[in-house]
């Protein structure tokens, strides 16, 4: 009983306690519980030396598997384990003499830049698949569309022709628009469009200075209707299409970021081919009409829609290199220059040029 009043009473030199055993020269501690609860703070206390601390049982997994592991644990960061206690020792085998039996019995090495590392499963890369189905969704409502483009009426008949009320109108009268309108379904634009200067900031292509002051005016109107921006060539969706346009695609940057943001009232992103024509305008339609995508590519062959998927690491046979010429070799009056240009020499380089750093 003294010793549990004392413990409850009185200040736990834990802490102390284990400082005076680091201090000592101890640097491996085994909490031998059911649990480990102190091996954190005997870390924390010795955080300076980096002691090796490791549990024996964990909750759950009581047999001699976690045991084990416990112990294999201690073993890998440097503790002492005497194995001969715990597995019997291996017995000799002959291997084969005879001549023409030549075998290597050394483990081969993998290759340079052949071993799989953990962060192969990180790499992801951009593709674009083509859309299923078929068919045009119809439209309802009032749409809005902001800017002008030499596509301005064939977007606006496509809408129109599916069934949508179109109120075409520009960036300076959105608000009169929107207060017009009593219920408006969607807000199409157009204004990624303008690949000029803006007068402001010039640095900054017009379209996307414009596209952020569309979503900030719908934002204080209180529209909650989703928005869509158009671009074209912004993005790639093969290895045989070329991006065109770099200052649109930074509106796609700046509209994933709205996506984010904003994710109650955004629509998407959707780039189009040079070519705008009926067909072209359906397969748009269809992208506002279903609203599930909010990354799409329209284009003469099909709707494309963006993925992200799992990247396969490059693998590639390491590659040899002979010097040939002249070779300069900067720093090469160093310890390691007279190491390297001897064996420059030796595989065939014509000729070695040492220098000092400073030149």
């Amino acid at each position: 009983p003294e010793y549990w009043y004392a413990s409850l009473r009185e200040t736990v030199e834990f802490d102390r306690a284990i400082r005076v055993l680091g201090e000592s020269g101890h640097g491996v501690f085994v909490e031998s519980s059911p649990h480990p609860v102190l091996t954190p703070a005997i870390a924390e206390s010795l955080e300076d030396q980096a002691p090796v601390v490791v549990g024996t049982l964990r909750r759950e997994e009581g047999g001699a598997d976690r045991l084990l592991t416990s112990l294999a644990e201690a073993y890998v960061q440097g503790a002492p384990v005497d194995w001969a206690g715990l597995v019997d020792r291996g017995s000799t085998v002959d291997l084969p003499t005879y001549a023409f039996q030549r075998r290597r019995f050394w483990p081969e090495s993998p290759t340079s830049g052949r071993g799989k590392v953990s962060a192969d499963d990180w790499r992801y890369r951009i593709t674009w698949r083509p859309a299923k189905g078929s068919g045009v969704p119809a439209l309802s409502g009032t749409w809005l569309l902001v800017g002008e483009s030499p596509d301005a009426s064939v977007i606006a008949d496509a809408l129109s022709g599916h069934g949508a009320e179109v109120m075409r109108t520009n960036l300076d009268d959105v608000e009169e628009a929107v207060a017009a309108s009593a219920d408006l379904s969607g807000v199409v634009s157009l204004l990624a469009f303008d690949e000029s200067a803006d007068a402001q900031y010039p640095w900054v292509p017009r379209g996307g200075v414009d596209t952020l002051a569309l979503v900030q005016v719908l934002g204080r109107a209180g529209v909650e209707a989703p928005v869509w921006v158009l671009t074209r060539g912004a993005v790639s969706v093969g290895p045989d299409e070329v991006t065109t346009s770099p200052t649109q695609t930074q509106v796609w940057g700046f509209g994933r970021t709205v996506g984010l943001e904003h994710p109650d009232r955004w629509g998407g992103l959707v780039d189009l081919p040079p070519v705008v024509d009926g067909e072209a305008g359906a397969r748009l339609v269809r992208v506002l009409a279903e609203g599930v995508e909010d990354q799409v590519a329209v284009r003469g062959s099909g709707t494309f829609l963006r993925r992200l998927v799992r990247a396969e690491p490059r693998r590639s046979e390491p590659e040899s290199w002979s010097p040939r010429g002249t070779v300069l070799l900067t720093g090469g009056t160093g310890s390691i220059g007279v190491c390297i240009g001897p064996w420059l020499a030796e595989h065939d380089a014509a000729r070695v040029v040492l220098t000092s750093r400073s030149g």
